[in-house]
């Protein structure tokens, strides 16, 4: 049974927090009219005062003349709005808020190509750096062992339309390199099937002890890994601000292993401050989007990590591909993150999968 007293407490620290974030969102709402007003007044300031002095020159054409009435009419709007520009504030702020939830989708489609165009030529120097190596390895296992690594690569190998020219080039350098006298190897069925046997033969060469992995030439390559391929990272991310079409696009690129929270600046001022403490707790990552959130949100959500202790991150530009770098980064630092080309072997995963292929030649031998 629920404490009485507790659950008052509860409920009336919710109640303070709901009413303190009420106050906060009229505050702001109140200082952002009175920004407008002034930049409202300023821009109309120099029409004012000339048809004020204008209407002072012109009285000698007398009330009903025609000229004088049109300036008089004129004058009373400009002096109307001058004197009482809430409501044109009001719409400024409401357009200016609606803003905020339109992503500029030239900027977007920019950022695409530029995240292609850095992916295709990483994938270009590691298709030559894979067919160098081919081309470099010696004697015949070590050459055998490059099938692994063909495998790991093939969703690369097939995107760019090189996966049979690939696994072409790796027969033809084990047939060079091969002293037996046994048959030319050859496509049997079809590429895939070809690799599948040659990294059979791979691993149980690795299992055996016969050879050691090979390593990829890294003579064209820039960077240890593909760019934007985040899938090794983990944990859990918080952003406060932003577009709707920047999550989307973030999310495409972060694995499953990522649990991304995200706030529009409309949902940030929606929720309340228990909702977004229950969020920010645990938080490896949490980061504001500046551009999109008042500094008085921006205080109330520094305040909230402060008190779970998390850190709470910055970012100050309007781009999805610079923030999902910047989240990457972030992560990275909370966290053990595999730098090679392949995936850390594991017990479950490797070891595993060679004794099943040690039992299956094992069993063929018999």
């Amino acid at each position: 049974m629920s404490d009485p007293v507790q659950v008052l407490i509860q409920d009336s620290c919710q109640a303070i927090s709901t009413a303190q974030q009420a106050l906060a969102l009229q505050q702001e709402y109140e200082f952002q009219i009175r920004l407008h007003c002034e930049t409202i007044r300023a821009e109309l300031n120099p029409v004012y005062e000339a048809m004020r002095q204008a209407l002072t020159d012109c009285s000698c054409l007398g009330a009903e003349h025609p000229a004088y009435q049109a300036l008089k009419t004129q004058w009373e709007q400009v002096s109307a709005l001058y004197e009482h520009p809430e409501t044109l504030a009001q719409e400024r702020y409401e357009m200016q808020q609606s803003a905020l939830f339109v992503a500029d989708e030239d900027a977007l489609r920019q950022e695409d190509c530029a995240i292609a165009e850095e992916i295709k030529c990483y994938d270009q120097d590691l298709i030559q750096d894979i067919l160098q190596t081919i081309e470099q390895t010696e004697p015949y296992l070590n050459t055998a062992d490059l099938a692994i690594e063909l495998d790991y690569h093939k969703r690369t190998l097939r995107a760019n339309g090189v996966f049979e020219q690939v696994v072409n080039a790796l027969l033809d350098r084990l047939n060079a390199l091969d002293r037996t006298d046994k048959p030319p190897k050859q496509v049997q069925g079809s590429h895939e099937a070809t690799l599948e046997w040659m990294v059979r033969f791979a691993w149980s060469q690795r299992h055996a002890g016969t050879i050691s992995p090979v390593p990829l030439r890294k003579s064209n390559r820039k960077r240890d890994r593909q760019p934007y391929e985040y899938t090794d990272l983990s944990g859990r991310v918080v952003v406060f601000g932003g577009h709707r079409q920047m999550e989307v696009k973030i999310r495409s690129f972060l694995g499953e292993k990522v649990k991304l929270i995200w706030f529009s600046p409309d949902e940030v001022s929606a929720t309340t401050v228990a909702d977004r403490a229950e969020v920010i707790q645990g938080a490896n990552v949490a980061v504001v989007v500046t551009p999109y959130l008042s500094h008085k949100f921006q205080g109330i959500i520094k305040d909230t990590c402060k008190r779970y202790g998390i850190t709470l991150d910055y970012y100050n530009q309007t781009g999805y591909k610079a923030l999902l770098e910047f989240i990457a980064e972030k992560l990275a630092t909370t966290q053990t993150v595999a730098g090679a080309e392949k995936p850390v072997e594991t017990p479950e995963s490797a070891e595993a999968k060679l004794n099943a292929l040690a039992q299956m030649y094992s069993r063929r031998g018999r």
